[in-house]
């Protein structure tokens, strides 16, 4: 599995952003689910070292003169893309020099889908871009600025003073290992299915006192802090719960994974797992470590195919599904 990374505005929050800034969670303007992110100003998220990877990012907003999608190295400056203003046409740049500009008009207030792959590189770089699917620029050659051969963010700039918008939605970004994933990532959508009624464990004590329809403690979005929580001390105490119908017709599912907003109650470093049982199995991640905070995501691997079976996920396969936490 080489998605090194999916976009989190469906559980309307923050915890995909390293320092947010003036990025928040909005239900008025999205393309597709409950949420997304809109950004005022700017904000920034954190990956892995990459020296190649292909990203998408569905935007829409004024795409103002300094509005920029920019990859970092730290604070430096590797590359960005934004949209002239008079010709409505994207430009990439290499460090500060705009290298190539796109042909696609990109319109002002509607949802694109733009996809980048970036291979920083002395000779034989690449920058090039994708909208809605189709190519719209390419450049190759240098694309190394400096000395750094490698990004470690992900910066979003709406233009200073207040002025500009930019919403985010969809994002997915890719590194080029692996079998799978490593390559563009496509079109594609993030949807949320929450919890809606008891499964085959109830062992966690919620906020109640008591182990009786746990599933309507944590069915909120987005989370409602310590008002409403499931919790264990006991090592191998899991809850789990059957989860909304999936109605996918014309849908094709790509992958499948749990998400959970957890902390802990005693000191940093408790653990937890997550996962889900199907067909009888039961799948669960590594250990994740926790803090006293609800500060990180809490998530299990991704799935591309059902592991029960190997095959394709089926909108049948998430209708029978039951998604878990186990304290550990």
């Amino acid at each position: 599995m080489t998605r090194i990374l999916t976009d989190g505005a469906e559980m309307g929050d923050l915890r995909l952003w390293t320092d947010p800034g003036a990025v928040t969670i909005d239900s008025g303007s999205k393309r597709s689910g409950v949420y997304s992110y809109k950004n005022e100003n700017w904000g920034y998220f954190t990956t892995p070292n990459l020296s190649e990877f292909y990203a998408r990012i569905g935007t829409a907003g004024n795409w103002t003169l300094s509005t920029t999608i920019t990859v970092r190295k730290g604070s430096t400056v590797i590359g960005s893309i934004s949209r002239n203003s008079v010709t409505q046409r994207l430009e990439i740049r290499v460090g500060s020099t705009i290298v190539v500009t796109g042909n696609i008009q990109v319109p002002t207030n509607a949802w694109v889908s733009v996809e980048w792959h970036l291979k920083i590189a002395d000779s034989g770089g690449v920058s090039e871009i994708k909208i809605d699917g189709t190519v719209d620029a390419s450049y190759s050659g240098n694309t190394k600025p400096d000395a750094n051969t490698n990004i470690d963010n992900f910066y979003f700039a709406a233009n200073s003073g207040y002025t500009g918008l930019q919403y985010l939605d969809d994002i997915a970004i890719n590194d080029i290992n692996g079998s799978v994933d490593n390559s563009w990532t496509g079109d594609g959508h993030i949807i949320i299915r929450k919890s809606n009624g008891n499964g085959d464990a109830s062992d966690l004590v919620g906020q109640d006192g008591n182990s009786v329809d746990n599933y309507l403690n944590v069915d909120e979005v987005p989370l409602d802090s310590d008002t409403t929580y499931n919790e264990s001390a006991t090592v191998d105490a899991k809850d789990l719960y059957n989860i909304e119908d999936f109605s996918g017709s014309g849908i094709t599912i790509l992958r499948v994974w749990v998400e959970a907003r957890a902390r802990d109650t005693v000191a940093d470093a408790g653990l937890c797992q997550v996962g889900f049982k199907t067909s009888g199995s039961e799948y669960w991640s590594s250990d994740i470590s926790l803090y006293t905070t609800y500060i990180k995501r809490v998530m299990s691997s991704m799935y591309e195919v059902n592991p029960y079976d190997s095959l394709p996920w089926e909108d049948s396969d998430l209708d029978a599904i039951q998604i878990g936490f186990k304290a550990r």
